[in-house]
């Protein structure tokens, strides 16, 4: 396909490669076999082959081209057989078993598939799989080479063991080491059980079954996917680990648009990591991965999932449990298995998704809910007023889990608050105490008072309007201290700016200007106490840097202590 847009190329070494530069690391993908015969070969570097074959001819990718003669071929097997088994975008299996005179049937393929594209196809058959990859190899180029049952053995009896399919150049080589070159002096080896202790039980089977011709595999129409996923593990260098967690949101987008595209979800996410390898040296490739370990770490949903956000958020969190540097990672991939097929993903869950910040809509099933219960109207609602209830059932597993945990956050935040406001209440009785008599009399209690309509409503909103602390300090001046207490108990955790512009109000006045306020100078300092108290609690004694800088305050260098 590399040379149909330029036929001139024709009978000239050509390499497929994205770079043409002389001392460039770019690698080939494919050449033709004119430059073969020059030992270039797939996988090479562009500067290597050139030093090999001078005028090799350099040629870019047409992806396109690709895809469309990868159609046709496909289409013209299917016109010889329905059993089709596909391996690659050009290479296939087919069962062509009494349809027919096999070298015809090959013959017929190629002159169709040449009258449509203009290329040539390499055909060869046998009686298993083994030996009709064998004889395509044979084939090439342009032929069609076949092996018959009663002519395998002398044919495998000569054949270098390197040829067998599934035996690299470590395994050649230490064969070759054993004194064994070709499937002939493999059958010549004492037992099975020798040659797995050499290679292991699974590779040391295979090479002894295929060194005779043995392959009981068939040709598989259709086969069950079993994982669907993306990785990239070339120009990958962080800085931070956000460069990380953005990549994974990528890649987990591409994840949900092939699972949609094949209609199926997942299970299982599986995180899988390339990690620079100590005192690694540099890659021979530009921004390659070089010298890497493999890490991978998994977790398994409760109910199948295609969604990116829930992908990505699963992803990072393996991520964060890895704690791996982010500056050492040069690949990440995220992989899906323990598929279900025939879920359809919901364009309004999708939706619900975006809309509920990224949640697996929970939001979306709220609102639906809501939906019913104003259409159904109060009088549906048992005149509680109330509206429909969601069911347990309507919610999916993932999200039920989602909202119980925010429901503990919720009640862990609300001890939290009581624990507070009993501490200073229990401050105040002490003191209280204390002024009494040595018994702990408290003395004579004032008489309840009238409750007012909500004070403390009015100075939230009050606080809330103010941006600056002088203006702060204008609000404190005719504030309680019991509703400025209820005030910094509620908002210590969702405000923390406005915390602070409090907190500097209050020292402001403390330094001048206490007299004038409601709560005088003792007041002040408990609402001071209060707030260092509530921020020890909440935050551990310490905050984040890029908390600290968000609100202005200044953090020790050594403890980023506030």
């Amino acid at each position: 396909p590399a040379l149909t847009p330029n036929p001139s190329l024709e009978g000239k070494p050509v390499a497929v490669c994205h770079s043409e530069s002389t001392k460039g690391t770019a690698e080939i993908s494919s050449c033709s076999y004119e430059a073969r015969k020059f030992g270039v070969r797939a996988g090479m570097r562009i500067s290597d082959a050139r030093d090999l074959c001078p005028s090799l001819v350099q040629a870019p990718y047409y992806f396109e081209k690709y895809q469309e003669i990868s159609v046709v071929l496909y289409r013209t097997l299917l016109r010889s057989s329905a059993r089709v088994q596909p391996v690659s975008i050009d290479e296939a299996y087919l069962d062509i078993t009494g349809l027919g005179d096999p070298r015809e049937i090959c013959e017929d393929i190629r002159a169709r598939f040449l009258g449509e594209t203009g290329c040539t196809v390499s055909c060869g058959c046998s009686h298993n799989m083994l030996l009709a990859k064998i004889a395509t190899s044979r084939a090439k180029p342009n032929g069609v080479f076949a092996i018959s049952s009663d002519e395998s053995e002398a044919f495998l009896a000569d054949l270098a063991v390197r040829e067998i399919p599934g035996v690299g150049w470590k395994s050649s080589r230490r064969l070759e080491e054993m004194g064994v070159a070709t499937c002939g002096d493999l059958w010549r080896l004492s037992s099975k059980t020798a040659l797995q202790k050499s290679f292991g039980a699974k590779q040391g089977e295979l090479i002894w079954d295929y060194s005779r011709g043995i392959d009981s595999r068939e040709v598989k129409s259709e086969t069950k996917r079993h994982s669907v996923g993306a990785e990239i593990n070339w120009g990958i260098r962080f800085e931070h680990r956000e460069d990380a967690v953005r990549t994974l949101g990528k890649l987990a987008e591409e994840v949900e648009r092939r699972l949609r595209r094949a209609g199926i979800r997942g299970r299982c996410i599986t995180l899988k990591l390339k990690l620079r390898k100590p005192n690694a040296p540099p890659p021979p490739k530009f921004l390659g991965h070089g010298w890497c370990d493999n890490l991978s770490r998994s977790v398994t949903l409760a109910s199948a999932a295609d969604d990116a956000g829930l992908i990505a958020r699963e992803a990072v969190a393996l991520l964060l449990r890895l704690d791996a540097d982010p500056r050492e990672i040069r690949g990440l991939g995220i992989q899906i298995t323990k598929l279900d097929e025939g879920q359809p993903a919901a364009a309004d869950a999708s939706e619900g998704r975006a809309r509920s910040g990224g949640q697996p809509g929970i939001l979306d099933t709220f609102m639906k809910a809501g939906r019913r219960a104003e259409a159904a109207g109060p009088s549906s609602s048992g005149g509680g007023g109330r509206g429909e209830s969601v069911r347990l059932s309507d919610i999916d597993v993932n999200e039920q889990k989602y909202i119980l945990s925010m429901i503990q956050v919720r009640q862990r935040e609300q001890s939290k608050r009581k624990h507070f406001f009993e501490g200073f209440v229990g401050r105040e009785r002490g003191a209280a105490r204390w002024r009494g008599d040595a018994e702990g009399d408290p003395g004579p209690r004032e008489p309840p008072r009238e409750p007012s309509p909500e004070p403390g409503s009015a100075l939230a909103a009050a606080l809330g309007q103010a941006r600056f602390s002088h203006e702060v300090a204008a609000v404190l001046a005719g504030a309680e201290a019991k509703d400025v207490v209820e005030w910094v108990l509620q908002s210590v955790e969702s405000d923390l700016e406005s915390i602070w512009r409090l907190l500097r109000a209050v020292r402001s006045l403390r330094g001048g200007g206490a007299e004038a306020t409601a709560m005088g100078a003792e007041g002040l300092e408990e609402i001071e106490g209060l707030i260092s108290k509530s921020v020890e609690n909440v935050y551990k004694g310490t905050l984040p840097r890029d908390v600290c800088r968000g609100v202005g305050v200044e953090c020790d260098d050594s403890h980023d202590k506030v």
